[in-house]
């Protein structure tokens, strides 16, 4: 690795698609995302955001394409390895304590998965 970490890539989507239904959300996706980049993803409702966070997450299967994380295709890891290498904390979240953002963010780092 370069000492400029910030040309590796995390994730490279190919001709991804993904249907609710036979409601077509997401078409033919070519993206790049690499470490160390700020990115955004805007739209209106209903328009694929949530969806694409999801299956950058491996909640969701692609209807086609391919999802690669550090090089590797996401279905080759297994839960436990994605749930200790991806974290994503929803807009709408609560819960039952009070806790630090930082306190929800840290418990990532040490994720249970039966």
């Amino acid at each position: 690795m370069s000492a400029d970490n910030t040309s590796e890539l995390l994730f490279q989507l190919t001709d991804l698609s993904f249907a609710y239904r036979k409601n077509l959300v997401l078409d033919a996706i070519d993206l790049q995302l690499k470490r160390g980049k700020l990115y955004g993803v805007i739209g209106g409702n209903g328009s694929g955001k949530s969806t694409l966070l999801e299956l950058l997450m491996g909640t969701l299967s692609p209807l086609s394409g391919t999802i690669t994380y550090q090089s590797k295709y996401l279905t080759d890891y297994s839960r436990q390895e994605l749930a200790t290498k991806l974290a994503l904390v929803p807009q709408h979240f609560s819960m039952d304590f009070e806790y630090r953002v930082k306190d929800v963010v840290l418990m990532g780092r040490h994720p249970h998965i039966p």
